[in-house]
């Protein structure tokens, strides 16, 4: 387990392997909570799972963030992670705010995430970085390059995506997604106007209505304890959850307490 961490961009992260990230390389089994990386993330033509904060994840992130830069040539880049995948693998209450960039013959581009693979599941989770790839380039995302089977449920994607001309499979949300197994696809958006893209092989592409809360309620969309918003001024953003908040209520209290005193005594 990984808790209240933070690596910062004084030294920027560069390499050409399998699992290349701002904090972490690789989260196989693993536990990441409040945790965020400021570094660029670089991978070079061969590198495989590049994400401005977990290169490859199949653990859990959550209430996590990154807002480097991310590039790559390889395959699964994301500005979170590259890869999310396996049935354990769970991202929730995170966000990306760095740009993505795919070279050439690089596949699986996403603003979140590469690939989402295999009844992995990510929800309550945003990107707001530009995308965009080269000459060459395969499945490219505002949020997610592809979705093979994975689940997504209440995301969305706010940057500009500029693929190459030769690209191939460019969507507003997600460039191409597999369905069967624990496929999902729920009460995700991306921004059409800022994307300059209207068409996905995932979400619901909407304008102005994304930054009115109605169009995310009408969806199932928590604003009481998860999510907030500036009424037509802001996209939604995620309400950060005190460490000391152990009951998940939202407030700080003597029930938080009551916990830690029942804790501490078992121990």
């Amino acid at each position: 387990t990984i808790t209240d961490c933070h690596a910062l961009g004084v030294l920027n992260i560069d390499g050409e392997s399998w699992g290349v990230g701002g904090l972490c390389g690789s989260n196989t089994s693993g536990t990441i909570v409040r945790c965020y990386a400021r570094g660029t993330v670089g991978g070079g033509g061969i590198s495989q799972s590049v994400g401005g904060l977990c290169g490859n994840n199949s653990g859990s992130l959550s209430d996590c963030y990154a807002d480097g830069d991310v590039s790559g040539g390889g395959s699964w880049m994301g500005g979170i992670g590259g890869f999310c995948g396996s049935n354990t693998g769970i991202i929730n209450h995170c966000f990306a705010a760095g740009a993505v960039v795919g070279f050439v013959y690089a596949e699986d581009i996403g603003g979140f995430c590469g690939i989402n693979h295999g009844d992995a599941r990510i929800s309550t989770c945003y990107a707001a970085g530009d995308v965009s790839g080269k000459d060459f380039t395969v499945d490219i995302g505002g949020f997610v390059g592809r979705n093979a089977q994975g689940r997504i449920l209440s995301c969305y994607s706010a940057g500009k995506l500029t693929p190459a001309s030769s690209s191939q499979n460019i969507g507003g949300f997600c460039g191409a997604a597999q369905t069967g197994g624990g496929f999902q696809d729920t009460g995700n958006f991306w921004d059409t106007r800022a994307a300059g893209i209207v068409v996905s092989a995932m979400g619901v592409g909407k304008s102005a209505e994304m930054k009115t809360r109605l169009l995310f309620t009408s969806a199932g969309w928590d604003f009481i304890k998860t999510w907030g918003i500036e009424e037509n001024q802001t996209y939604p953003f995620l309400l950060r959850k005190p460490s000391s908040d152990l009951n998940d209520d939202g407030i700080v209290n003597l029930a938080d307490f009551a916990l830690f005193a029942e804790d501490w005594l078992q121990d």
